[in-house]
C-alpha cells in the first residue's frame, strides 16, 4: 500500500517577552511592583486537514494467484489506494462495475466483477471515478477457459487454476477453451455449446480420449461458427447438425479396430470447413446429410473397410484428399461433390454416385487432377452430370478376368479431358438399364485428348436409349480385345466430321475389330479418326467387315 506522509505547517511569530520592576523590603516583609508584557503569538497543533486523493496502489483478484478471469467467470478484484470511499463510478475495460454490491474502506476496496461469455481475450484497465478525478490501472486479463489433464471441477478455469475435461460444459457461445498439452479423458460426451472454439495445442500434442463432441441441440444461435483445433479425438466422434463448424488440425482415431463407431465427423446440415484432417476408423471418415455445404482441404482416411466421404444429400468442395478405403473413396446418394489434387485408393469404386439400382436423382461430380486407384470402378454414376479433367484412373490389384470399369454409366452426362485410363477390363462402359429406368438413362458423353488401355473393351456402349450421343475427340483408345464396341443406343455417333476432324486412333491389340457395331439404321461419323491404324473414305453401309478395322453386323452406316 502506498504510504502518505503529511507534514503540518508550523508558524514564524516571536516568543512572549519578559517582564522587569524594581522592589524593596523591611520588617521582614518586601512589597515589589514589577510587571511583565509581551505581545507574542504561538502557533497551535496541526488539524486534521483535508482527506488524501483518490489513488490506486495495487489490484489483486481474491483466491487467485494471478490477474486473470476466464470468458464467462467471475471474482472479486481487492483494490488498495486512498479516496476508495467516495467512489461514483467504476469500470473494467468496456463494462461497469455495481459499485452498491462493492464494500471497504477509504483504502481498500471489494469489487465483484463477472465477466461474460464470448468476451475479447485482453488485458482490461479499471478506471474509478470520484469528484476528486479518476484513478486508472491495468486490472485483469480476460484468459480463455483453461482445461488441463490434471485440472479440477470446481477450478476457476484460468491457467493458473484449470478446469478438468468434464468442465469443458461451462463454455457458451464465443467463449474459447484452451486445452494444455497431454492426454484428456471424461467419461461422457461432451455437449457444447455451439459458437464455442476448442483449440489444443497441436493434434501431435493435445489427445482426448474415449470422448465424443457434440452440439447442444438447444442452442437459440445454431449457425454461430464453431471451431476444433489442434486435437487428436481417439475413439471419440464430432457430429454436429445445422451448425457452422470449422476442424483444423485435427486427428480422429478409432483404435478399437472393429469399426464400432460410425463416422469420424458428421454434418447434418449447416456448414463445415475441415482443414488438416486424418481420420483412422470408423465406417465413414466424412457422413454429409441435409443439404449440408462442406470444404475439405488436406484430408487423409484410413481404414480396410470403410468409406473416407459420404455424402447423402448436400454439396462438398474437396482438396488434398488422400483416401486408403477398401469399401469406396466418396459415395454420393444426391448433392454435388468437386474432388481435385487428390489420391483415393479402393477395393471398391473411388467415386461412387450411382449404380444400376441407386434412386434416380440430382447428382454433380467435378473432378480435377486426380489419381483415382481401384481394383473394381475407378468412377460410377448414374443420372449424374460427371465432368473428369486431367486425372488417372487405374486398375488396382485384382484378377485379370474380374469385371472391371475405369468409368460405369447409368445415365446423365459425362465430360472427359485430358485422362488416362489404364488396366481396367473396360475402359469406359455404358451398361443398358433396367427397363423401368429406361426413360431416365439417356447418356451423352464427350471425350477429349483421352488416352484408354483395356484388358478387353477400350470403350463399350450399351445403352439401348437412344436418346443420347457420344463424341471423340483428339484420343487414343486400346482394347485387348476391341476398340469401340456399340450394341445399342445413342441416336448421335461422332468421332470426326469435315468440319471438325476427330484426330482419333481407335487399336486392339489381339487383332479384333477395332470398331464393332450390332445396330441397326444409325450413322457414325468417323472423318479423321483411324482403326488399327487404317484409315478409310466414303461411307459403307452393314452389314459389313474390314478384317481388324470394324464390323457391322446391322444395318448402320460409317461416314468416314
Amino acid at each position: 500500500m502506498m504510504t502518505v506522509l503529511v507534514v503540518a505547517a508550523c508558524s514564524d511569530a516571536p516568543r512572549p517577552a519578559s517582564g522587569g520592576g524594581g522592589g524593596s523590603g523591611g520588617d521582614g516583609s518586601g512589597s515589589g511592583d514589577g510587571s511583565g508584557s509581551g505581545d507574542g503569538s504561538g502557533g497551535g497543533m496541526p488539524g486534521d486537514g483535508p482527506p488524501p486523493g483518490l489513488t490506486i496502489s495495487q489490484v489483486t483478484i481474491d483466491g487467485a494467484g494471478n490477474l486473470e478471469i476466464r470468458q464467462g467467470g467471475s471474482g472479486t478484484l481487492v483494490v488498495t489506494g486512498t479516496g476508495l470511499d467516495h467512489l461514483t463510478a467504476a469500470r473494467l475495460g468496456d463494462l461497469d462495475l455495481d459499485l452498491a454490491a462493492s464494500s471497504g474502506t477509504a483504502t481498500q476496496l471489494r469489487l465483484p466483477v463477472q465477466i461474460p461469455h464470448g468476451h475479447a481475450r485482453q488485458l482490461l484497465e479499471l478506471t474509478l471515478s470520484s469528484a476528486d478525478g479518476s484513478a486508472h490501472a491495468f486490472a485483469v486479463g480476460v484468459s480463455p477457459i483453461t482445461i488441463e489433464p490434471h485440472g479440477h471441477p470446481g477450478a476457476r478455469g484460468t491457467s493458473d487454476d484449470p478446469l478438468t475435461l468434464c468442465g469443458i460444459a461451462v463454455a457458451e457461445r464465443g467463449d474459447e477453451v484452451q486445452l494444455f498439452p497431454g492426454t484428456f479423458t471424461c467419461s461422457e460426451p461432451f455437449t457444447i455449446a455451439r459458437g464455442v472454439t476448442i483449440r489444443g495445442v497441436a493434434s501431435t500434442h493435445t489427445t482426448v480420449r474415449g470422448s465424443s463432441l457434440q452440439f447442444d441441440a438447444q442452442d437459440a444461435n445454431p449457425f454461430a461458427p464453431t471451431t476444433i483445433q489442434g486435437l487428436t479425438l481417439e475413439d471419440g466422434e464430432i457430429s454436429a447438425a445445422f451448425t457452422t463448424l470449422s476442424v483444423t488440425d485435427v486427428a480422429i482415431h478409432d483404435t478399437s479396430g472393429l469399426n464400432l463407431l460410425g463416422a469420424g465427423i458428421s454434418v447434418l446440415g449447416g456448414q463445415l470447413t475441415v482443414t488438416n484432417l486424418a481420420v483412422t476408423g470408423f465406417v465413414a471418415g466424412i457422413q454429409v446429410d441435409a443439404s449440408a455445404s462442406v470444404t475439405v482441404n488436406h484430408y487423409q482416411y484410413a481404414n480396410s473397410i470403410g468409406i473416407a466421404i459420404a455424402l447423402d444429400h448436400g454439396d462438398v468442395q474437396a482438396r488434398d484428399v488422400t483416401a486408403d478405403p477398401s469399401v469406396a473413396g466418396v459415395v454420393m446418394t444426391a448433392g454435388s461433390l468437386d474432388l481435385a489434387d487428390s489420391k483415393i485408393s479402393s477395393d471398391g469404386p473411388a467415386i461412387h454416385a450411382g449404380d444400376l439400382n441407386t434412386p434416380v436423382g440430382t447428382r454433380t461430380v467435378t473432378i480435377a487432377n486426380a489419381l483415382l486407384r481401384s481394383n473394381s470402378l475407378a468412377i460410377t454414376e448414374a443420372t449424374t452430370d460427371l465432368t473428369v479433367t486431367g486425372c488417372t484412373l487405374q486398375r488396382g490389384a485384382g484378377h485379370p478376368e474380374q469385371a472391371s470399369s475405369g468409368i460405369q454409366l447409368f445415365g446423365g452426362t459425362l465430360a472427359l479431358t485430358g485422362t488416362s485410363i489404364n488396366g481396367f477390363r473396360f475402359g469406359l462402359a455404358v451398361p443398358p438399364p433396367f427397363a423401368d429406368r429406361r426413360d431416365d438413362e439417356a447418356t451423352s458423353a464427350s471425350l477429349d485428348q483421352v488416352e484408354i488401355a483395356a484388358g478387353d473393351i477400350a470403350i463399350g456402349l450399351q445403352s439401348l436409349v437412344d436418346r443420347g450421343s457420344f463424341t471423340l475427340r483428339r484420343s487414343h483408345a486400346v482394347g485387348q480385345n476391341r476398340g469401340l464396341v456399340l450394341a445399342g443406343g445413342f441416336d448421335t455417333i461422332d468421332l470426326g466430321t469435315a468440319g471438325s476432324p476427330g484426330d482419333n486412333r481407335l487399336e486392339v491389340a489381339s487383332g479384333g475389330p477395332a470398331l464393332e457395331d450390332t445396330r441397326d439404321g444409325g450413322a457414325i461419323d468417323l472423318h479423321g479418326t483411324t482403326l488399327n491404324g487404317m484409315s478409310f473414305d466414303g461411307q459403307v453401309q452393314g452389314p459389313v467387315s474390314v478384317a481388324g478395322a470394324y464390323t457391322l453386323t446391322g444395318t448402320d452406316t460409317l461416314r468416314f
